[in-house]
């Protein structure tokens, strides 16, 4: 009975070290160029730079934390002062679910104040646009909201996904 319970003892250690390694392991490299993002997101011109990540969402529930299937796109766009507006003008207000998860809210690249517009979007206290129009793949669902002239965008994707190379 002894040995049964070392046993499972060590299985239970085994699988949090597991499930705390695939929560860690869950980023992409962070795409640096209008190029790259264009890959993602349909970019017009009057883009003068673009950073994005793909980052892959915690898991919600079950026995073990991990990754999932949905993965998300976080991108900051910066737009020429006279590609803003009608950017904006061609999306409409978005209406539907605005959580966004922590995680995905928080990439090291992003500057703080594009991190906490990111979170007061989730608390639904800052205008939010429907980007849908401008992600290239089928997404679950996409936002847009507008800081000075750039553009934060939100991309949620669930599989099949391939990322591009």
């Amino acid at each position: 009975m002894l040995i049964v319970r070392k046993l499972l003892g060590m299985l239970s250690v085994t699988a949090l070290l597991l499930g705390m390694q695939a929560c860690s392991d869950n980023t992409h490299p962070v795409m640096k160029s209008p190029e790259a993002v264009r890959k993602y997101l349909k970019l017009d011109n009057g883009v003068q730079d673009a950073t994005a990540q793909i980052l892959t969402l915690p898991k919600t529930g079950g026995i073990a934390p991990g990754p999932t299937d949905y993965v998300a796109l976080v991108a900051s766009v910066q737009l020429a002062p006279d590609a803003l507006q009608p950017t904006l003008a061609s999306l409409l207000v978005y209406e539907g679910d605005r959580k966004i998860p922590t995680a995905v809210t928080h990439p090291t690249w992003l500057p703080a104040r594009e991190r906490a517009i990111l979170s007061a979007v989730s608390a639904g206290s800052t205008r939010v646009y429907d980007a849908t129009q401008l992600v290239v793949d089928k997404s679950v669902r996409a936002l847009a909201v507008p800081v000075d002239n750039a553009l934060l965008v939100y991309v949620e994707y669930a599989t099949p996904f391939t990322e591009k190379p």
